[in-house]
């Protein structure tokens, strides 16, 4: 059961040139930072919470 599954999603897989796939690896990169940047801030924010007694 397992083998389709893994086929079945291969078969749905988009194969594009390498011009396209650094264009989307450059989109997805930037989202990535933006990611790592809100959670940077997150991070500061919980370290600068109140302490508790």
């Amino acid at each position: 059961m397992a083998q389709s599954r893994t086929r079945k999603g291969v078969e749905k897989h988009r194969v594009v040139s390498h011009k396209a796939w650094i264009e989307a690896r450059r989109k997805f990169l930037a989202k990535e930072k933006k990611f790592t940047r809100m959670r940077d801030e997150l991070s500061r924010q919980r370290r600068a919470l109140p302490w508790e007694k």
